[in-house]
């Protein structure tokens, strides 16, 4: 729950997508 509050706010939201794409990145490289 206290992350999901944390993705209600505009910067919250950006930090974790950020991070997400990260290791979304990551993740296709290392198999690349």
């Amino acid at each position: 729950m206290v992350n999901l509050e944390t993705v209600n706010t505009y910067e919250g939201a950006h930090d974790v997508h950020a991070l997400i794409l990260g290791r979304a990145i990551t993740g296709i490289a290392a198999f690349f």
